[in-house]
């Protein structure tokens, strides 16, 4: 025998606000301003992520070739007089 579950009235009803957000959604498509702003942020996206794997294997490279300050702090004594 199978039980079923009943949704929660939260989930089977609408919100105050959905119907006007979902027309404002589709006149945006309409006017082929929401396709431009989303097209606009996944490319900014997309060049977000080349950044940040450039520089993770900028870090990488950098760990790799000993940290590329050669492991003078400068704030000892010298020895020039």
């Amino acid at each position: 025998m199978h039980s079923f579950r009943r949704l929660p009235p939260t989930l089977s009803t609408t919100l105050s606000n959905e119907d006007q957000s979902l027309e404002a959604i589709v006149r945006g498509l309409e006017d082929g301003d929401a396709i431009a702003a989303a097209k606009k942020t996944a490319a900014r996206s997309k060049q977000a992520k080349q950044k940040a794997k450039a520089e993770k294997i900028k870090l990488k490279k950098t760990a790799t070739n000993g940290g590329g300050s050669g492991g003078s702090s400068g704030g000892g004594s010298s020895s020039k007089k």
